[in-house]
């Protein structure tokens, strides 16, 4: 079952205290490597497809997703959305 979920791959920078949070919530599908030079950790974390991937991921790991490029999209288009409902900050 693992393995089915964790067939699509996605590569982010995660803050290290949120690290428990996602053990917790992703299980083994978290993959977690080395911390990069601004502090944050470096994790691969898996899913059935990307598809869904960028409403899964926690607010606090959106910013730090470094591949796939379609997730990144995801992102940027939901980002967009949120901005059109709520407003621009400021």
């Amino acid at each position: 079952m693992d393995e089915q979920r964790g067939s699509a791959r996605i590569t982010a920078l995660a803050d290290p205290e949120i690290l428990g949070w996602l053990r917790g919530h992703f299980g083994t599908r978290l993959l977690v490597g080395e911390p990069a030079a601004d502090g944050r950790v470096s994790v691969d974390i898996g899913f059935g497809a990307t598809g869904g991937a960028a409403m899964e991921l926690p607010v606090r790991l959106r910013p730090g997703v470094l591949d796939p490029p379609e997730v990144r999209h995801q992102l940027a288009a939901l980002g967009a959305r949120l901005v059109e409902r709520y407003g621009a900050a400021g």
